[in-house]
């Protein structure tokens, strides 16, 4: 983030009354750590919902394997492989 955008979004939240005024550069250096560490924290919040999400979309396609295998199985052929592999492909979600 740059100086002036960190600048403006301070005012924006009326913190210029803090000291934008009287010592600038160290009031702007204080900005500044301070929108690092918040920035640092949403990127931390965003990857564990990231993983959340990912996990989510695996599991559900690690379902509709499955369910392809035992349609496949029960529609097509009768194969007691293609259960068996249903069930494999469920017990990876498990590990």
């Amino acid at each position: 983030m740059k100086e002036d955008e960190i600048i403006e979004m301070a005012r924006q939240a009326g913190m210029e009354l803090y000291g934008l005024g009287k010592n600038r550069a160290r009031f702007v250096h204080h900005l500044e750590a301070f929108a690092k560490l918040v920035a640092a924290k949403e990127r931390e919040e965003f990857a564990v919902h990231a993983v959340d999400i990912a996990r989510r979309a695996v599991a559900k396609e690690r379902e509709a394997c499955a369910m392809l295998c035992l349609w496949h199985n029960n529609t097509l052929s009768q194969n007691p492989t293609l259960f068996h592999m249903a069930e494999l492909i469920r017990a990876r979600g498990q590990q």
